[in-house]
């Protein structure tokens, strides 16, 4: 598996799926590919990893799956027909990726009801056929993909706590112990715990697994159990439970929860969207009346409380359904993640390079004479100082005696402006050579 071909979701389950808790937002890429890679040795030298438990339930692992599933079909199986060679590194990736995944889902099957044991074998069956589909794309190596022949269990992970007795599942076995000395009873108060555990969801403290630890003891376990005796499907079980242990106020504090629930900054589209819709299932009947009647709120809920780069750009566009956004979110995706990883510098030797883009020079700061600057401020300085003109002729300022329309009152120089002497005869002049 090409692990720099996985994203950062996947490569967050891959590394917890293999006994290291990490955090998305105190581990970056680079941190996750170099702790899978040390994980990958460890087991290439035989070290059986224990998984880290899941953070999500089996619904929400099943929508997840489904997400990772259409993108791995819309790889195999593109909308124009033909197969792009240079994404078979990121889809055998990702078949790795959605085959563990499947795996390890598989290997809790006590947690699964009909329906999602059902959803679980279709997703198996598609994933078996685009395995194949992308095996007889091409003969490199990279479509050897694994062949899948049946999920299970990875070997060592620990084995799954056991069904419920029979007692529970409205069989005439009586109650007591087993052939093989089990106590059935407290085996049964186990069970119910578990279930009741997971009900509850993720995050929220069970306290029918901490009545489970005296099974039999508490009024409430014993009505659980007659309830579970009468009803037809887990799905009501379910519902009786919820009613019988959660707080008065939890539908309110779950719509509150709904109302403020934000896209993370390293949350894909795929998983934000199961995420919401996980939590608008938990509501069912609690639900306000004005809320039953309309459908089309979740998905305008959901959309409102993207991220901006996802909310600005689809905010033009008609979104239809869940898997309309989960398949427009995945494309947002792609664009976004060519925009940032864009460089626009080559290390391809240039065997043509006046064909080359040409990278932009630096902007140089202009050339600034310091001298001119000085040389125009002295002579701004000197033609603020230099005196005003003056008629020769009659001594008014703001003329030159030959624009004087006064008489000539009597006789000067022409070139220096001396009175009773003529331009031939000016003493001045002659000194200066001007004469």
């Amino acid at each position: 598996m090409d692990i720099t071909r996985l994203h950062k979701d996947e490569l967050l389950y891959e590394v917890r799926s293999r006994g290291v808790a990490v955090q998305a937002s105190t581990h970056s890429v680079a941190d996750l590919r170099a702790e899978l890679r040390r994980l990958l040795d460890k087991e290439a030298a035989g070290e059986v990893l224990e998984p880290v438990p899941l953070q999500n339930n089996a619904e929400e692992e099943l929508i997840l799956i489904q997400t990772k599933m259409d993108l791995l079909m819309d790889m195999v199986r593109p909308v124009d027909g033909v197969f792009v060679p240079a994404l078979a590194h990121r889809t055998r990736a990702l078949a790795s990726h959605c085959n563990r995944r499947l795996s390890y889902l598989w290997s809790l099957d006590i947690f699964l009801d009909e329906a999602e044991r059902t959803e679980a074998k279709k997703l198996l069956l598609t994933f078996k056929t685009l395995t194949n589909e992308f095996r007889q794309l091409g003969d490199a190596p990279v479509y050897a993909a694994t062949e899948v022949k049946s999920v299970s269990a990875v070997e060592g992970w620990s084995v799954p706590p056991p069904r419920a007795p029979d007692r529970l599942r409205g069989s005439s076995v009586g109650e007591g112990e087993g052939a093989n000395g089990v106590d059935r009873a407290a085996d049964a108060g186990r069970a119910e715990a578990a279930v009741g555990a997971g009900v509850e969801g993720k995050g929220i403290e069970g306290p029918l697994a901490r009545s489970g630890a005296t099974p039999g003891r508490r009024p409430r376990v014993r009505r659980a159990r007659r309830r579970r005796r009468r009803r037809k499907s887990r799905s009501e079980f379910t519902r009786a439970l919820r009613d019988e242990f959660l707080p008065v106020n939890y539908y309110d504090n779950l719509m509150e929860e709904i109302r403020a629930r934000k896209q993370g900054p390293d949350e894909s589209v795929g998983a934000y969207v199961s995420n919401m819709c996980s939590l608008f299932s938990r509501l069912e009947t609690g639900l306000d009346p004005e809320y039953q009647q309309k459908e089309d709120w979740r998905l305008s809920l959901t959309v409102k409380n993207l991220a901006p780069f996802y909310s600005e750009r689809l905010a033009l566009v008609k979104v239809l359904s869940f898997d309309h956004l989960k398949r427009l979110g995945r494309d947002l995706e792609d664009v976004r993640y060519r925009v940032e990883s864009y460089e626009g510098k080559t290390r391809v030797r240039k065997m043509e390079p006046e064909f080359a883009s040409k990278s932009p020079r630096p902007r140089t700061r202009p050339m600034v004479h310091e001298v001119e600057e000085e040389e125009e401020e002295v002579q701004e300085v000197e033609r603020q100082d230099r005196p005003k003109l003056s008629c020769w002729n009659c001594g008014v300022v703001g003329h030159r005696f030959s624009a004087c329309k006064k008489e000539k009152s009597g006789m000067f120089c022409y070139r220096c402006g001396r009175r009773d002497v003529s331009t031939v005869n000016c003493p001045r002049c002659k000194q200066t050579g001007e004469a």
